[in-house]
């Protein structure tokens, strides 16, 4: 791929999917309405570990008919509670906590082979295990964390398949439309078959290995530097870590940029207290254009989601500029990481084939 293709394909924008009004409404409110009923009733932080829940499930597109919606939903919610319940089982242990989620993600990375369907849920789990670990390690007892969290899911779920049914019933057009049809199923015998024999080669463990090693660096690192919050480059891994091999994937330098806006744009809006009703409204418009930005464009969607991450972890209390500065170098970092992994897992593959 040519410079100025990478260059293109890094700032193309889609116009091809359609709106999907339901699910940016149910993303909206299933995020700024916990927020806001937290500061209602005196409990803003149990409000804002509730919109990470809502966060999670955000973007479940809602599909053309009831029967889709409930298994994209059920698909995302197993996937939360999945990762709720190992991080409740790791959290708090020191490196030991490190450690487990590592083997947990890279275990995930190897399940994944299996199949398309396996492939998209364990890659959600992955990056699901690593936002729900840094709120943890916020205080929050496993316990509190897994109710907080797994009622916001719960609710914009269920906000989203309200307003998805709503707008089934006024007109077809405010929903996607039907994919096209797709092959017959392969049996599960084929399935497995063919991902054991591709356990027999390198190039069935090259994903887990390079994600465990970028995983396990990066660990250590925020191990070293507490203070520096550099679980955002774990973070950055768990998005930016692709089952096949593209050296310097565009992805990559589409989340460089769009952070470096979001982080630009955060200081903006969090260089000093945020009054409630901003902070509502604002979390509000911002998770809303998520799902709609994802199909457009990444670039614009990591622009989006930055500002809307660091306003839920700082509870609208002033960003320290040094603070945004160690996101924007943990996201570096963090590609770095993915990048190098990339190249060496490249060679080896190609000198064992």
């Amino acid at each position: 791929m040519g410079g100025g293709e990478y260059l293109r394909k890094v700032f193309a924008w889609s116009a091809e999917e359609e709106k999907d009004l339901a699910a940016m409404m149910a993303a909206g409110l299933g995020m700024a309405g916990p927020v806001a009923l937290g500061a209602m009733v005196g409990q803003l932080p149990a409000g804002l570990v509730a919109a990470v829940g809502g966060l999670l499930v955000g973007n479940a597109n809602t599909g053309p008919d009831q029967r889709t919606q409930v298994r994209n939903l059920a698909a995302i919610l197993a996937t939360v509670f999945a990762a709720l319940c190992s991080v409740a089982l790791i959290a708090g242990n020191g490196w030991w906590t490190y450690a487990a989620m590592i083997l947990l993600a890279s275990a995930a990375a190897i399940i994944g082979g299996y199949s398309r369907e396996l492939t998209v849920a364990t890659g959600r789990f992955i990056v699901f295990l690593v936002i729900i670990l840094s709120i943890a390690e916020s205080g929050h007892d496993g316990e509190s964390l897994f109710a907080l969290m797994g009622s916001g899911a719960l609710g914009t779920a269920a906000l989203a398949f309200l307003f998805g049914s709503l707008a089934r019933a006024v007109s077809p057009g405010l929903v996607p439309k039907a994919v096209k049809a797709t092959p017959p199923p392969i049996s599960a015998a084929r399935r497995f078959n063919h991902w054991r024999r591709s356990l027999q080669h390198l190039g069935g463990w090259q994903f887990a290995l390079r994600l465990a090693f970028c995983l396990t660096v990066a660990s250590i690192i925020h191990m070293m530097w507490l203070d520096h919050r550099f679980i955002w480059i774990m973070l950055t891994v768990a998005i930016l870590s692709q089952r096949q091999i593209e050296v310097v994937p565009v992805k990559i330098t589409q989340s460089a940029i769009g952070v470096a806006i979001g982080v630009a744009a955060t200081e903006l809006i969090a260089a000093r207290t945020v009054p409630i009703w901003l902070l509502v409204s604002v979390i509000a418009l911002l998770a809303g254009a998520r799902p709609w930005l994802l199909t457009r464009s990444y670039l614009a969607y990591s622009a989006c989601a930055t500002p809307l991450v660091v306003l839920i972890l700082d509870a609208g209390k002033p960003v320290a500029e040094s603070l945004l500065i160690d996101r924007l170098i943990a996201t570096m970092i963090g590609a770095g990481l993915v990048i190098a992994a990339n190249l060496v897992a490249r060679n080896l593959t190609a000198k064992a084939a």
